[in-house]
């Protein structure tokens, strides 16, 4: 039943459950924009490279180099700095169920299911490379060449194995070791599986909450040069959201819409750093690492610092477009790479040269995010949430173990 309460005038510790909800609906809803800006990121970089890799690159509009360095605008470009949100996201949604509880055995639960969790997705999504591989069906290289794009060269060169999607959906998601050869962008799973044992390890250990806060204080420092960074700070941000509450003045909504302003403006950093753009070198102290990397560790944090208070965000982010982006977001950006390397470079070469360059890979990237979004959501349905309904299942009966071994 609702109430006609202001939620300002609720305390925290009435607010923090029921927000949960919620809470999730917006996260994932930032997940999915950020999933969605790793698309456009890939496109650009294989049919518009000055756009997002700058340098040499060749420039094939007038625009290329503005929306490389524009703040704001230019972070549907920026696939760095959504990786660096998924990893604060991350660190916050891993934290949530366990601190919100203090329940020690739901962090050891879903650490041994995490792996699985990782899997599951990535070896449907190796499997499909490699049929797409086998079948000749990735025009990559031809459009390196008519483009001279000499980054979008690098992938699916030689044969595929019958054992290679295997090694990589399973070895590759733990370990950095093997490399990523059918889905290049899981080079990001290493990160995330081990910022999740990471949270997981502090969650099990569940020490007093003060004891906690120098923990975050600590890992920020150690990590403070790796992506890891960002699970540590999103677990210092649900703690402090659990305390808290969601319950904002309009000065805490203003100095947070500030901080939000600022971390956006990190994350529109370009890589690499060079060719004369200096506004982002004056954003952020230099601590002795990449500038554009640093930007973007710090941003992600901050934006999603931000939005835990922002209602008014978080209800856009909410809205039922980004709640199917955050319920595709894992699937799209696990298939996007592939579409981009098959439908999207098709449809790019069987364009270019009989229309302007600027309209071929327009044509190209509207339709490799549609049918990327398409493929997401089957991929979604047939495979991933399946995959996690059998976890969760298993899930009850690691739990119901683990609570009669304790």
């Amino acid at each position: 039943m609702m109430t006609s309460t202001p939620v300002a005038e609720l305390p925290a510790e009435q607010l923090a459950p029921r927000a949960t909800a919620a809470r999730v609906l917006y996260l994932d809803g930032l997940r999915g924009l950020a999933a969605l800006f790793v698309v456009t990121y890939h496109s650009a970089s294989a049919l518009l490279p000055a756009m997002t890799i700058g340098g040499t690159s060749p420039v094939h509009t007038p625009v290329d180099h503005f929306l490389r360095s524009a703040p704001i605008l230019g972070l549907l470009f920026k696939g760095n700095s959504a990786v660096c949100i998924f990893f604060a996201l991350s660190g916050v949604a891993l934290s949530l169920g366990p601190l919100q509880k203090s329940n020690r055995v739901a962090a050891l639960s879903a650490a041994i299911r995490r792996a699985p969790r990782l899997m599951i997705p990535a070896l449907g999504a190796t499997l499909l490379s490699a049929v797409l591989w086998a079948s000749g069906a990735y025009h990559n290289a031809q459009v390196a060449h008519d483009t001279s794009n000499a980054w979008f060269t690098l992938f699916w060169r030689g044969d595929p194995t019958w054992w290679g999607p295997l090694r990589e959906a399973t070895g590759g998601v733990v370990t950095t070791h093997i490399p990523h050869l059918y889905v290049p962008v899981l080079w990001t799973m290493p990160w995330e599986f081990l910022g999740s044992m990471l949270v997981f390890g502090v969650l099990v250990i569940m020490p007093p909450r003060a004891v906690r806060f120098v923990l975050y204080a600590v890992g920020i420092v150690v990590f403070r040069h790796s992506y890891l960074v960002d699970f540590v700070a999103g677990m210092a941000i649900c703690d402090v959201w659990l305390v808290r509450g969601t319950a904002t003045r309009r000065g805490t909504q203003l100095v947070a819409a500030v901080v939000g302003l600022y971390g956006l403006v990190l994350l529109s950093c370009p890589t690499p750093t060079g060719n004369g753009i200096t506004f982002y070198r004056w954003l952020f102290p230099n601590i002795g690492y990449d500038i554009a990397e640093q930007e973007h560790l710090v941003g992600a944090a901050l934006v999603v610092a931000a939005l835990m208070a922002l209602p008014t965000a978080q209800r856009a982010l909410s809205s039922r477009p980004c709640r199917f982006l955050g319920r595709v977001s894992f699937s799209l950006y696990l298939l996007h790479f592939l579409v981009l390397g098959s439908v999207g470079s098709a449809v790019f070469l069987l364009l270019h040269g009989h229309t302007p360059y600027a309209f071929a890979a327009t044509v190209a990237t509207a339709v490799i995010v549609a049918v990327s979004l398409a493929a997401s959501y089957l991929f979604t349905v047939l495979i991933d949430e399946p995959g996690v309904r059998q976890l969760a299942r298993l899930n009850r009966v690691i739990t119901r173990s683990l609570s009669r071994a304790s």
